[in-house]
């Protein structure tokens, strides 16, 4: 019915389609002849999904960096295996069960990949473990003998992507992946002036003691722009912080990715412990550093489940959190395969876009979230899965999750004008000399949209310029789609 419908459409519109199609071919002159883009490279493709038509294409057939645009397929290759309704589970487990309310041995924090622990869309990271330890103190427990463990068994070790740049891994959106997460494996680091001529201090949060910190921090006049700046030893705890603060009152904040994070999982889970009265008479740590197993039979004490993946497709798409669509790229490729090593995530990810009909020929895909430099995705591959997502219940959610322009996400202040405000669905993609756009302009009256795929690779330019000619064309989409300008 819907495939008959969409035919009377096409056929009912052809006498407008010529119109339309040479003011989308328009559109992409003016964008491949920006001078801007002058010596950058461009691929784009722009399909009727009324009528399957390719409407316009420049170098569609070609290898692009996909940036961020990678997520539409770690998040299609995730929904298509797991289902909407996929929930992850952390759980605590002992050797053996509690008596007269102690646990005897070691408590472990066992994570199966969940990224949204503690995390997005949590307002405070500590709640979960909190309901956590409630649920031990609920069942009695008041004491562990030996110490707080977090991990999971994994068959993947790999902390990041392949082709992830060294110097990306100490900033919050390289945050580093495990089977136990926490808080998106993030530290915020809070300076703030001292009052009366008292040093600066430096606190964090959540305040595990995740993060060991050195200021050298000058005080400024209170007018005076803060500025900032923290280095690290290449996956050290030590982090120096290093700059001039406004002698103004005002807090600096740095987001700072941890170096391991089972290690900072179990940190907090033993301050929730605490914070509930369950004494806990060793230390915390991570499986793999403590050189510790989990039990070979576990008892179970308590569960936490996540957030349906439905629902975090939100935080993957319309935030662009490379944990989340890193580990749902890796957590569809364990449940449908059985990969040893990222390149079997990429082998899993194209058998499920092959059956999807998207044509993998040329295709690296070397990470989930596309912060990877060896990426290479073509135009015509991202219209063909976006037809694919517009065109299947299991899917469709990925649409619903992207951005909507001049609202929410990483579009909430673009393409904020009358023809794109709340017309156009779309993922936005950025790494260094790479910016992207592809998603969907709606059309007048619910007929079925537009999609596109734009890629810009090695522009020299100024982004902001880069994304505004990629604005500037999507503009043209919309006017072209009916759109009052």
């Amino acid at each position: 019915m819907r495939r008959r419908a969409l035919a009377l459409f096409a056929a009912v519109a052809t006498p407008a389609a010529a119109q339309e199609r040479a003011a989308v071919e328009r559109a992409l002159a003016a964008l491949v002849a920006a001078p801007a883009l002058a010596g950058a490279r461009a691929g784009v493709e722009v399909r009727d999904l009324a009528t399957g038509e390719v409407l316009a294409a420049h170098d569609a057939d070609k290898g692009f960096l996909p940036a961020s645009n990678m997520k539409l397929i770690a998040t299609a290759v995730a929904l298509q295996t797991l289902g909407p309704d996929f929930t992850f589970a952390t759980r605590v487990v002992a050797a053996a069960a509690p008596h007269d309310g102690v646990v005897a041995g070691d408590l472990f924090l066992v994570g199966d990949g969940d990224p949204s622990l503690g995390g997005r869309p949590e307002p405070d990271a500590m709640a979960p473990l909190r309901a956590l330890a409630d649920q031990l103190f609920a069942a009695g427990v008041r004491a562990v003998q030996g110490r707080v463990l977090g991990g999971g068994r994994s068959a993947l070790h790999e902390p990041y992507g392949r082709g992830w740049q060294w110097d990306y891994l100490d900033d919050d959106y390289a945050a580093p992946c495990a089977v136990l997460n926490f808080a998106e494996n993030v530290v915020e680091v809070v300076v703030a002036a001292g009052k009366n001529d008292a040093q600066p201090t430096v606190r964090q949060q959540p305040d595990v003691g995740a993060l060991r910190c050195e200021l050298d921090v000058q005080r400024a006049a209170a007018a005076t722009a803060a500025a900032l700046h923290f280095a690290r030893p290449l996956r050290d705890e030590w982090l120096h912080v290093t700059g001039t603060l406004a002698d103004d009152g005002k807090e600096q904040r740095l987001r700072v990715a941890v170096t391991d994070p089972c290690a900072y999982a179990a940190r907090a889970w033993l301050c929730a412990l605490r914070d509930r009265g369950i004494e806990v008479r060793s230390g915390a740590d991570s499986l793999e550093r403590a050189g510790a197993a989990l039990p070979p039979a576990p008892v179970q004490l308590a569960e936490l489940r996540s957030p349906p993946l439905a629902r975090l497709l939100v935080p993957t798409l319309e935030h662009s959190i490379n944990l989340y669509a890193e580990q749902l790229w890796r957590t569809a490729a364990v449940h449908g395969g059985d990969p040893r090593a990222s390149a079997d995530c990429e082998q899993f990810a194209k058998s499920v876009l092959q059956k999807l009909g998207v044509d993998v020929q040329g295709m690296v895909l070397a990470d989930g979230s596309g912060l990877s430099r060896r990426d290479l995705v073509q135009p015509r591959q991202l219209v063909a899965l976006l037809a694919c997502i517009h065109g299947s219940d299991r899917l469709r959610g990925i649409e619903a999750a992207l951005p909507v322009a001049g609202r929410s996400g990483t579009l909430h202040t673009r393409l904020a004008g009358n023809a794109t405000r709340d017309h156009v669905r779309a993922k936005t993609g950025f790494v260094s000399y790479v910016a992207c756009l592809s998603g969907y302009v709606d059309r007048p009256g619910g007929a079925p949209p537009l999609a596109f795929a734009v890629m810009l690779n090695n522009f020299t330019c100024e982004t902001d310029a880069a994304k505004a000619a990629i604005d500037g064309f999507v503009e043209r989409l919309a006017v072209a789609s009916g759109w009052s300008p």
